[in-house]
């Protein structure tokens, strides 16, 4: 018994190219389809977050670190507030320079330290007269500025320093200058007595 083959005829150029047109295009919405669903996809918040403000107290102790480091013997005098304007927030607070007075014949200086307590930069300080070396103090910027707003001092404040005046009885002490009120504000550390000691 004779079986015949029934030879198949080879694909045309026309048919190859057709067919492989047809892969491609399913290949595009295949992508296409996946890119829409992707985008209807909620996306998750970031997680990143700033870098947190770190109150004086503590700025001032990575200072002091510095400061022995380079200057051995050298006393904290005075941090002094960068503010841009007024404001009635200490958060608002963009940077603080910490003052030094040197030892024996060594030129005093400030450090500027940023807000997240990074160290910026160096350059000399002149010692005003009045302050002295500061005592270790606790009180926080932030808490300092909360004493005087229950005091009755609510308005925007600037300039903002801490120093240590040379009078009876010393203690480290904030001062907010409150232009609308014409008067500095001092809070002390220790005490957190509030008073109005000169105009701003």
């Amino acid at each position: 018994m004779n079986t015949t083959r029934t030879a198949r005829t080879p694909a045309t150029p026309a048919l190859n190219g057709c067919r492989t047109s047809r892969r491609r295009l399913r290949a595009r919405i295949g992508l296409a389809a996946t890119a829409t669903a992707l985008s209807l996809l909620p996306i998750a918040p970031s997680t990143a977050s700033a870098a947190p403000h770190l109150p004086l107290t503590q700025i001032v102790r990575e200072a002091k670190v510095k400061a022995q480091q380079e200057h051995p013997g050298s006393q904290f005098y005075d941090a002094d507030a960068v503010l841009l304007t007024p404001t009635t927030n200490p958060n608002d607070v963009q940077a603080w320079w910490i003052r030094f007075r040197a030892k024996d014949s060594e030129p005093s200086f400030e450090y500027k330290y940023s807000t997240t307590g990074q160290y910026q930069s160096t350059q000399p300080w002149s010692v005003p007269i009045g302050i002295q070396a500061i005592s270790p103090f606790t009180m926080t910027e932030v808490q300092a500025h909360d004493l005087a707003v229950k005091a009755g001092h609510t308005g925007a404040f600037k300039p903002l320093y801490l120093n240590e005046p040379v009078v009876q009885n010393p203690h480290p002490t904030y001062y907010f200058c409150i232009p609308s009120e014409g008067r500095t504000v001092a809070v002390d550390t220790v005490t957190g007595h509030v008073t109005t000691p000169w105009s701003c």
